[in-house]
């Protein structure tokens, strides 16, 4: 395929619909690739978020 954001690793099911487990998009920004949950409203930016949380120093 030519995008990459319509690329799924999931399954295919009879009749050519695609299995809803483990459905990710590839999605490329300048840091690279990685897969996006499919049903994910969020990009890419979002997912590095997500997998690497920046820590809140806390106060007392």
């Amino acid at each position: 395929m030519g995008d990459s954001w319509l690329d799924t690793d999931g399954g295919r099911t009879e009749g050519g619909v695609v299995a809803a487990v483990n459905q990710t998009r590839m999605e490329r920004d300048p840091l690279g690739e990685m897969p996006v949950p499919a049903e994910a409203p969020w990009g890419i930016q979002t997912e590095r978020a997500r997998q690497r949380p920046v820590p809140v120093p806390r106060t007392t």
